[in-house]
């Protein structure tokens, strides 16, 4: 392969997770605002705990990128407690998810988003009946 051509492929075709936080940055915005110390706020109401779970991944990686936070990995149990949400609902949803490859393990019980997924996410949050 030529030099020329490999040096294009990686200019025009590669894709990192930055791309795609910034290829989504304008939806994202639709249903995520973050805190000036990096904790995330969803917007919309009326959706599935499975939703709220991915959107607050969303928001924990652009608050990394934004500095906000040193990382954007949360625990079942900061899920649980940041939404509100009870132990019985959240884990399940997060296997749902883990397996689902939307988010991807960290280490054991924590998770980040799979940033290549949040197109699909977010078509999913826009798609949803629920108000």
């Amino acid at each position: 392969m030529s030099d020329e051509l490999a040096a294009w492929v990686k200019k025009e075709m590669m894709s990192d997770d930055a791309d795609e936080l910034n290829r989504n940055k304008e939806r994202a915005k639709e249903y995520i605002r973050l805190t000036s110390d990096g904790g995330v706020i969803i917007t919309r109401r009326g959706l599935t705990a499975r939703l709220e779970i991915a959107l607050y991944y969303i928001g924990l990686a652009y608050a990394k990128v934004a500095g906000l936070r040193e990382d954007d990995v949360a625990s079942n149990k900061d899920i649980a407690d940041k939404l509100g949400l009870p132990d019985g609902t959240v884990h399940p949803k997060i296997k749902e998810l883990r397996d689902g490859h939307y988010i991807e393990p960290v280490k054991d019980g924590v998770h980040r988003i799979n940033p290549r997924r949040i197109n699909e996410l977010l078509d999913e949050v826009t798609n949803s009946r629920q108000s």
